[in-house]
């Protein structure tokens, strides 16, 4: 469980991590929400199917970009939440922007689509997010397993949450009154 749920404690991968999430939000609600100028998941889907995409794959995409950004956002389950986008990318390079060469397609030049370039930044960002060991910052599990600076002085320089450390004086404290 730990495997899935610990993430990095690095101030600079969450950074990365939120605006990532930002980003996948976003494109996940114009797909699955229609927000933000977006077709919802109706349109988008049938989109995908003239394109040759099988219907379950289109709802995957949507999906996978929607909750995986969520997840990055908020750094819940962020290695399923960055796999999840992972596979949309290498899937949106396979299927769309490999053959348009590396560059985005800065002119807009009609009938040319962007390259993979920024497809590939995408790719290194959740390779950076993603298989990290500890935990973020700015995450659930960061959060609640938090050490203060507080629990660290109560807890007499041992550090630890501090409902650990009004657990562990509490059982000491009523052990050292039993024994006297």
């Amino acid at each position: 469980m730990d495997a899935i749920l610990s993430t990095s404690p690095s101030w600079a991968i969450t950074v990365v991590r939120v605006i990532l999430g930002i980003i996948f939000f976003a494109h996940g609600a114009q797909k699955v929400l229609g927000w933000f100028g977006g077709y919802g998941l109706k349109g988008t889907t049938q989109y995908f199917q003239s394109t040759g995409l099988p219907l379950p794959i289109a709802y995957l995409v949507c999906f996978f970009e929607f909750l995986g950004g969520i997840g990055l956002l908020l750094g819940l389950l962020t290695r399923a939440a960055a796999l999840a986008v992972g596979i949309v990318m290498v899937g949106a390079i396979a299927k769309v922007h490999a053959r348009n060469g590396f560059f985005l397609n800065w002119e807009l030049k009609p009938d040319k689509g962007h390259g993979l370039e920024a497809n590939l930044a995408f790719l290194a960002t959740v390779a950076a997010v993603g298989p990290e060991h500890r935990r973020r910052p700015l995450s659930p599990r960061g959060i609640l397993t938090r050490k203060s600076p507080a629990s660290t002085w109560i807890g007499r320089g041992h550090g630890g949450t501090p409902a650990a450390t009004l657990i562990k004086d509490t059982v000491a404290r009523r052990v050292r009154d039993a024994s006297a």
